[in-house]
């Protein structure tokens, strides 16, 4: 999968989330998949953990199939830069029952905090 097939298969599930993507960071994969964590964020400090589980289980599925640069934008700007932010009681909450196994593992290896 490549950054088209990942913003054409965003829209089609998640239009409220392309909606979010900044128009300066239009067209520029690390900064569309900041905008997508931020809102996977929001959904989380927001207690909407079924939307919550929706996108993980996407970016989840997106990452199993991802080319080198989408995979990178995926590790960086979604799962580096989450390991790394505010840690909250909600998005621990939301990390332990609502991330899938396999993206739960490669948050842990960035940042044991999570666990």
């Amino acid at each position: 999968m490549d950054r088209e097939e990942f913003i054409k298969s965003l829209a089609d599930q998640f239009p409220e989330v392309t909606a979010q993507i900044n128009d300066y960071g239009r067209g520029l994969l690390h900064c569309e998949m900041a905008d997508f964590r931020r809102v996977v964020e929001q959904a989380m400090d927001g207690g909407q953990n079924w939307r919550v589980e929706k996108y993980l289980r996407f970016i989840d599925a997106c990452r199993e199939v991802a080319g080198p640069n989408l995979a990178n934008a995926i590790d960086i700007s979604f799962l580096e830069d989450f390991a790394l932010g505010a840690y909250t009681a909600t998005r621990q909450q939301a990390v332990r029952e609502r991330m899938p196994e396999r993206l739960r593992q490669r948050l842990l290896r960035i940042s044991n905090r999570w666990n």
